[in-house]
């Protein structure tokens, strides 16, 4: 059986392993997906929470935040 931690850890691999211009699908319930994707120049991810209607997409929502890479604050 796996714990949250394993599996916290497994998603954030996902996403270090993301190369620009590309997205994963993190999770799926029912007609609702949450996905990641990166930038073309790799500094930006978004998280994404789309709505789907059967195979389209009927709206998307950015979950609260876009993070920015290798930012020097």
């Amino acid at each position: 059986m796996r714990d949250a931690t394993k599996k916290a850890a497994t998603t954030d691999e996902k996403i270090d392993a993301l190369k620009p211009g590309r997205s994963i699908e993190l999770t799926r319930v029912r007609n609702t997906r949450v996905i990641a994707e990166r930038t073309g120049d790799g500094k930006r991810l978004r998280i994404v929470r789309e709505y789907l209607e059967g195979h389209e997409l009927a709206g998307e929502r950015v979950l609260g935040y876009d993070i920015v890479l290798d930012q020097v604050w």
